[in-house]
């Protein structure tokens, strides 16, 4: 697994919300998309209840104003989270997740 970005203009832009949220992100990540993400992957498909996972945890739409369903944070926070999200091991979730931004 990758590490996490640390440099120090990125980590600059990090403040106590970001950390704490990246400890979120992270954890949904290990429960919910890595046991399954290679299943996944090799079925092509994405599941659907995921979705709703996601919300119920809190990482859908991060950088997005809640008034428009995401979760009123900024890009680091959405930077934060797909760079968590990815080490599930399956960009096609994490890319499936981020289709929410699309629509909104």
């Amino acid at each position: 697994m990758p590490a996490p970005i640390t440099g120090d203009a990125f980590s600059a832009c990090l403040d106590d919300s970001h950390h704490a949220f990246r400890e979120v992100c992270a954890r949904f990540t290990r429960e919910e998309i890595a046991p399954h993400a290679e299943a996944w992957e090799e079925a092509e498909t994405f599941p659907r209840e995921l979705y709703r996972k996601a919300a119920q945890a809190g990482v859908l739409g991060p950088g997005l104003p809640e008034e428009y369903g995401g979760g009123g944070g900024d890009l680091f926070h959405m930077l934060v989270s797909t760079e968590e999200l990815l080490h599930g091991g399956s960009t096609g979730v994490v890319v499936g997740l981020g289709s929410l931004e699309i629509a909104l």
